[in-house]
């Protein structure tokens, strides 16, 4: 029988949101914890998505949002974006509406896939902490090696 509810939040979630349930009964105590890195780039992928995985791949290990277990769905995620913008092209090419043999205006077939795959997309940006909603979600540890950007530099300045 399928569950009910919403899908259970991993437990380095949960702690970087602050809320770790009901004390240390509601941990998953041995819940698999991978190790934080890019896993390898699968040969399937297109070079288009290959090239959202090397340039977000390592913005998300840098932030230890990404493990070795995270290859399927962050080639999905990849494969969503490079298929977005492949549609987006398309539609482009054929412009907003297109006329149907009998005369009828339909919306563009390719802007109304590329409409579907953005909310694919953007389901997944989620799911990796990569939308501003997603980041209000999570707290990082502080990398003291990491220079401190110019509002914050500023803000010690004026201290």
């Amino acid at each position: 029988m399928p569950r009910t509810g919403p899908a259970p939040k991993p437990t380095a979630i949960r702690k970087a949101e602050g809320t770790t349930g009901r004390g240390a009964s509601g941990r998953n105590k041995r819940e698999p914890k991978p190790p934080v890195k890019v896993p390898p780039a699968p040969r399937e992928l297109s070079d288009d998505a290959r090239v959202v995985w090397q340039r977000l791949g390592k913005h998300l290990a840098a932030h230890g949002l990404i493990t070795s277990l995270d290859e399927l769905a962050f080639a999905a995620l990849c494969d969503s974006y490079a298929a977005f913008l492949r549609l987006t092209a398309q539609a482009a090419q054929l412009g907003g509406d297109i006329v149907k043999v009998h005369g009828q205006l339909v919306s563009n077939p390719a802007r109304v896939a590329a409409g579907r795959e953005f909310e694919k997309f953007r389901k997944l940006l989620a799911e990796f902490g990569l939308t501003p909603a997603a980041r209000t979600r999570i707290a990082v540890e502080a990398d003291p090696a990491r220079p401190a950007d110019g509002i914050e530099q500023f803000m010690k300045i004026a201290k």
